[in-house]
């Protein structure tokens, strides 16, 4: 399975699952990836 989906040519059932799994995750957190606080000084 490829790191980021939609990377590659191929769509798949597993890419799918995992990108709701990350928009779940975000939903329930509040943050997202790109938030301040993920960043390392």
């Amino acid at each position: 399975m490829q790191l980021q989906y939609g990377v590659g040519n191929e769509m798949t059932k597993e890419g799918d699952i995992y990108s709701f799994g990350i928009l779940l995750l975000e939903m329930m957190i509040e943050r997202r990836p790109t938030d301040p606080i993920f960043q390392e000084d």
